[in-house]
């Protein structure tokens, strides 16, 4: 087949591809999902917008105190993303369409761009059928399906990164080329200082345009000043705020120097996060891949041809640096994924070309081959499948509902979220609660939950059902902890627990016969902001309301004034996010504290308190009136009317 066939093929076939997956992502775009990150770019993209500055520095954002801080990580990303988000305003009106969706939007339309891009790659080093295949296995990849969903630079970074090595990698080198592509990369790394990894391929590319002028130092000079103005494009404060940027840097660096459990071993030693990083990409597209990957790389080296070799080698030690760190994020190697699949699908174009060219068994290779091409391709589609239809549309979280209201009524209880944690401290709380007991624990397999899972059993936890991940073959990852992980539901029965002494707990199913009180007056200490009727609550479906108290900056606390029905009553509460201050107090007519709780556990879901007044009031306060005052910041659901 000639040149102008395969291109017209290659073209028209990554039309209806383009079209296929434009068509799926923008179907899923619309549905609810979260990235705990996004609201880095949102908040302080708008206050660039309000503002008219290009100040990218976190710390001017109305941004939680683990990201308020010194720091112009991502500024190239946030100096466009504002810019962008600007026009949209003034064409459209301020708040017609929301921050979050415009970022968004441009990472759907630099994802399909990437798309795109990796078929210009592939097509421009070897043939259009090479860039087809890269353009089909870059639209199934897990993470770069995902960096197309999210308020977040991969996209943008992944786009430049292939624009990049499209530049370098034309058919002519000429200065203007080495001027361009070193403003991109300046530009790069002011939205990710790690993309400076890359400048050896740069540096290069200089030396081979560089040798045939014979003007080294006019060349590298050149580039250089191009990069510092590609960076400066996209972080000016940063250049100006120097010690902020550097701060900002160590930050990053320390904090990828400690763990982030779940995701990755922070204890592992180096070959065991070596291959943790590798069963992600084996997870991600399956063994057949390191098959043609093996096969494209043999095609490259005996070409001998120096920046793709280089670019190769380059791009490989970016993702060993990220792949050994004790914190495992995907996306800081997503950037260069495409290049490593352009070599894969290199592998399956010479195999391809192989099983034609044969003359012997070669209807048994070509059938061999059909097949392996099918294995390539069936992980990677499977796992889209599962991003797309079973956890963005929900169909996962419905699931997990069915599995989690059905232990609840086989029990009774209200299942309890057991956040990720690994702290024995945090687990021995746990000793507090008087059970039954049921907890609902996300469990990623590795041997941190699994040490959980020992500790909850020690303190009489049986597992009584499960309820799997879509992703159940990935190690601990974004998929997981973005998405909905592997539950398992324990539960403890308070006959197996000595309760004296301990805070006495009920079951959701004894709460209407046992509350005990009525509301007689709803002191004016009721914190009014932050109001929360409950009556809707799809725990407590009876007449009950609550409110936060303390909501409005830890001043004043919440009380009413109840007529009692019995010598005990149920409290059922929610906490606040501060455990240490939570406290409550059931006080007589005189004010006298008659019965209190100093720290509550903590209490995420509904928990159901049994409060049993001492012997000596229980006659008094069968036929008068208490105080229940709570201290904040607590959540109070009651029977009473308000």
């Amino acid at each position: 087949m000639n040149k102008g066939k395969q291109l017209t093929l290659g073209y028209t076939a990554l039309a209806f591809l383009m079209l296929m997956v434009a068509s799926i992502r923008w179907l899923v775009f619309g549905y609810e999902y979260n990235h705990p990150d996004e609201i880095i770019a949102v908040k302080v993209i708008e206050v660039m917008v309000h503002a008219g500055s290009f100040d990218t520095n976190w710390i001017n954002a109305d941004l939680p105190s683990y990201f308020k801080y010194n720091q112009y990580n991502f500024s190239g990303y946030l100096i466009f993303g504002s810019g962008i988000v600007w026009f949209v305003n003034n064409l459209f009106g301020v708040g017609n369409i929301s921050t979050i969706e415009v970022l968004r939007l441009i990472s759907f339309i630099f994802g399909m761009g990437i798309v795109y891009l990796v078929f210009v790659l592939g097509k421009n080093l070897y043939s259009p059928f090479v860039g087809v295949v890269s353009a089909l296995l870059v639209s199934a990849t897990p993470i770069l399906s995902q960096d197309a969903l999210y308020a977040r630079p991969e996209s943008f970074l992944t786009f430049l990164t292939l624009v990049f090595l499209i530049v370098i990698f034309s058919s002519k080198q000429t200065v203007g080329k080495v001027l361009i592509s070193s403003a991109i990369l300046g530009f790069m790394v002011s939205i990710k200082i790690s993309s400076v990894i890359i400048s050896p391929i740069l540096a290069f590319y200089i030396y081979l345009v560089a040798r045939d002028k014979n003007n080294y130092f006019v060349l590298y000079l050149s580039a250089g000043i191009f990069f510092i103005l590609g960076f400066f494009v996209g972080a000016p404060y940063a250049m100006i705020n120097l010690d902020a940027y550097i701060s900002g840097i160590k930050y990053l660096a320390n904090q990828y120097a400690s763990g982030h459990w779940p995701h990755g071993l922070p204890q592992g030693r180096l070959y065991e996060k070596l291959l943790y990083s590798l069963d992600y990409i084996y997870s991600s597209f399956g063994v057949i891949f390191f098959v043609f990957f093996f096969l494209g790389l043999v095609k490259v080296v005996r070409e001998k041809n120096k920046l793709i070799l280089l670019t190769f080698l380059t791009f490989l030690l970016l993702y060993f640096y990220f792949s050994v760190k004790p914190v495992f994020f995907e996306r800081n190697f997503s950037h260069v994924l495409p290049f490593f699949i352009v070599v894969a699908s290199l592998g399956v174009i010479n195999l391809y070309s192989f099983s034609k060219s044969t003359k012997k068994n070669k209807p048994i290779i070509l059938v061999v081959f059909i097949l392996l091409v099918f294995f390539l391709l069936y992980k990677p589609f499977l796992n889209i499948y599962k991003l797309y239809f079973i956890e963005l549309t929900g169909q996962s979280k419905i699931e997990l509902s069915k599995v989690r209201a059905s232990v609840e009524n086989k029990y009774g209880v209200n299942a309890f979220l057991l956040p990720w944690i690994n702290n024995i401290g945090q687990l021995n709380m746990l000793d507090d609660y008087c059970s039954p007991y049921l907890l609902e624990f996300s469990f990623t397999g590795d041997s941190a939950a699994k040490n959980v899972m020992k500790n909850l059993s020690s303190k009489g936890f049986e597992e009584v059902a499960v309820n799997y991940s879509s992703f159940l073959d990935f190690p601990p990852c974004t998929l997981h902890t973005y998405f909905l992980p592997t539950k398992v539901f324990l539960y403890r029965n308070s006959e197996k627990n000595k309760c004296k002494g301990l805070l006495s707990f009920v079951s959701k199913s004894v709460i209407d016969q046992e509350i005990g009180f009525d509301i007689v007056i709803q002191d004016a200490n009721w914190t009014k902001q932050g109001s929360y009727p409950s009556s809707k609550d799809d725990v407590i479906q009876n007449n009950f309301y609550g409110s936060w108290s303390g909501s409005d900056g830890y001043v004043g606390n919440m009380s009413v004034k109840v007529q009692l029905n019995w010598k005990s009553f149920i409290l059922p509460y929610k906490t606040g996010p501060i455990s240490s201050r939570q406290k409550i107090e059931v006080l007589d007519d005189n004010g006298q504290v008659i019965w209190s709780v100093d720290t509550l556990p903590k209490a995420e879901n509904w928990r159901f308190l049994r409060v049993d007044l001492p012997p000596e009031h229980v006659n008094l306060f069968c036929t008068s009136s208490l105080k229940i005052k709570l201290h904040l910041p607590l959540l109070l659901a009651t029977s009473g009317n308000s």
